[in-house]
């Protein structure tokens, strides 16, 4: 019996081997207002222009969302969603100065009052530039649960 124990547990271990690991579902922050803070100040060439539509769980983001862009904890921008057509997009301004950068972001839903993590990045490396695009070739999709 003792050896049939182990074989089970050692072909058990070999499944969940197979299986890989499994990701814990994204939680979102419970907040009672739009928490990200003041942009920064500290650069002031020209900033880099970012177009997205936004999504929260899949479903466009709503009037008064807002957009958090971060390098590192650092904000570098911020942005209310703007809705029209059915499409949540966004319009924003990337601060930083010049040089590779890589971006990331939090979406603020007002409806709910969570903040929402985002797990797509952008590398941004030219002030001045634009980025993205309000066909959908760049989204910021912010998913999570309640917590």
């Amino acid at each position: 019996m003792k050896l049939l124990s182990s074989r089970i547990l050692a072909m058990s271990s070999f499944y969940l081997l197979l299986s890989g690991a499994k990701l814990d579902a994204q939680v979102a922050e419970s907040v009672t207002a739009e928490n990200f803070g003041d942009v920064t100040t500290a650069y002031s060439g020209n900033p880099t222009t970012l177009y997205a539509v936004v999504t929260i769980n899949g479903a466009p983001a709503g009037e008064n969302d807002v957009v958090g862009i971060f390098v590192g904890s650092e904000l570098r921008g911020k942005q209310a969603v703007i809705v029209g057509g059915g499409i949540a997009g966004l319009n924003a301004q990337i601060r930083h100065p010049g040089g590779t950068e890589t971006v990331t972001f939090k979406v603020y839903d007002d409806s709910e009052k969570l903040v929402y993590p985002v797990t797509s990045t952008i590398t941004i490396n030219n002030n001045g530039s634009k980025v993205g695009s309000f066909d959908g070739s760049f989204v910021v999709a912010a998913s999570g649960s309640a917590p």
